[in-house]
């Protein structure tokens, strides 16, 4: 259905509940900016999984909790990854250190 989005920008959106983990199954996108919807709970565990092509992720000054998923690692073209201001604790994925371009 959304198989050519490339760009997903709702940031700034008065969103209420978790990320919801059917935007990563969207395999064409390079851009996602979820930051400041209020969102909680946590990162989806494979999220990067299927996310080639994903360069740029905002998901700042939101209520996420836990860690970033050990998938993170899958996103080999990930230049941004934005993420303050959340409830994000333990250790950094072992898998972002395959991320050359972060």
């Amino acid at each position: 259905m959304l198989e050519k989005l490339q760009v997903l920008g709702v940031g700034d959106n008065f969103f209420v509940g978790s990320i919801p983990s059917s935007i990563f199954n969207i395999s064409s996108l390079q851009y996602i900016n979820i930051s400041q919807c209020n969102l909680t709970g946590p990162f989806p565990s494979g999220m990067c999984s299927p996310l080639s092509q994903l360069e740029r992720v905002y998901f700042h000054k939101n209520e996420i909790v836990g860690q970033l998923p050990e998938s993170i690692g899958y996103c080999s073209k990930l230049q941004i990854l934005s993420s303050y201001d959340n409830n994000i604790t333990g250790s950094i994925p072992k898998g972002i250190g395959n991320l050359t371009m972060l």
